[in-house]
């Protein structure tokens, strides 16, 4: 009983218990759960202040007591020491972490305060994967993930280089609840100065940047029969870079295979554009034409094409293809490019081989 988390509701009978902690904390002085389950029989009796004085007194033999801890937390927020609750979160994750359900319901009300906030953006930063679990929990909710917003932008001002994968994971949340511009904006004012110099409508659009896995960024998942990654190519001899210019390489490894895979999600505006594209191929042969396509993205699906570039298939290949597209005002706040090929007879003599390698992908603004 005493190595369970217990709270008020589970002490029926409260003078059963009154003796059995008095006489375990008379005989056992070193055994903080006795001094701990005082502290709840009190609580039971709603005598609050004399169960914060016994759960203070179990932290003193023992500041690790999980039942003084989790009781003592709650009374913290409730009285307004956000400073000392967030401490208290600090040591149930580093001795506790199977009990971190006891604080996550008040993380909303304790991060709502400037001191409590504060205290986190530090303490958080300081626990082993603590800015994860703090986000973690913190976007399960609408309601909630503007806290979260507010936290990985405070950790990115103070030059926090790697939470991007944080980052990543409210933007794509952001994106989940319908806020695509708050997604967007997040993400631009989270840009390191390397990072910005490669904005534009299409983020990176030379690959110029290792891929960081944002929605916003260049997709690198894989799929079966399906290779994808960035890669430098020898430069040629007009090419202003001496050694190599990087590209993202799709390898085909020779099989039968379907794929619709959205590359990067873009926040175009209303207006004209052009699409271009520098490629080269590799011995790429396949059943039918690979297209790259600009589609209106809503509710996290494409609704329908603005633009299709088809990418040449048969040898080996370098070219530069365009395409012109509107982006209308109504019903397509995001935008995908996504590589696709089209339906055909998934047999082992329809086998896509060979590699396709995007140099540059870029859209332009036009009158």
């Amino acid at each position: 009983m005493l190595t369970a988390i217990l709270s008020p509701n589970d002490l029926e009978n409260s003078g059963d218990f009154r003796k059995l902690a008095t006489f375990g904390a008379a005989f056992e002085p070193a055994d903080a759960r006795y001094v701990s389950l005082l502290g709840i029989i009190n609580e039971v009796e709603e005598n609050s202040e004399t169960a914060q004085d016994f759960y203070i007194a179990a932290l003193n033999v023992l500041p690790v007591e999980i039942q003084a801890l989790g009781r003592h937390f709650i009374w913290q927020v409730n009285i307004g020491q956000y400073r000392n609750a967030v401490q208290t979160i600090g040591t149930i994750y580093r001795r506790w972490p199977q009990y971190l359900s006891i604080v996550t319901p008040q993380l909303p009300n304790l991060l709502s305060h400037d001191s409590g906030y504060e205290e986190a953006i530090e303490v958080f930063s300081k626990l082993p994967d603590g800015r994860e679990w703090l986000i973690s929990n913190l976007i399960a909710s609408e309601d909630v993930i503007p806290i979260a917003m507010n936290l990985v932008l405070d950790w990115s001002i103070k030059g926090n280089l790697e939470i991007r994968p944080i980052i990543n994971q409210v933007t794509s949340r952001l994106i989940y609840f319908g806020q695509p511009s708050a997604a967007y904006q997040l993400f631009l004012n989270t840009l390191g100065q390397r990072e910005k110099a490669e904005g534009g409508y299409v983020y990176n659009s030379r690959f110029n940047l290792k891929p960081a896995g944002g929605p916003f960024d260049w997709n690198l998942k894989s799929q079966s029969g399906i290779d994808i990654s960035v890669i430098d190519l020898p430069s040629n001899q007009s090419s202003k870079q001496p050694n190599s210019e990087p590209a993202l390489q799709v390898r085909f490894l020779d099989s039968p295979v379907r794929f619709d895979k959205t590359l990067q999600i873009l926040a175009l505006p209303p207006s004209n554009f052009t699409l271009n594209i520098d490629y080269s191929t590799r011995s790429l042969t396949g059943p039918n034409p690979i297209r790259l396509n600009i589609d209106c993205l809503e509710e996290r699906r494409p609704t329908f094409q603005l633009a299709s570039t088809e990418l040449a298939i048969g040898g080996s290949s370098d070219q530069i293809v365009s395409a012109q597209f509107t982006v209308p005002i109504n019903n397509c706040s995001l935008q995908s490019i996504r590589l696709v090929n089209d339906n055909f007879v998934e047999s082992w003599s329809n086998r896509y081989s060979g590699s396709l390698l995007l140099k540059s992908v870029s859209i332009m603004r036009t009158q």
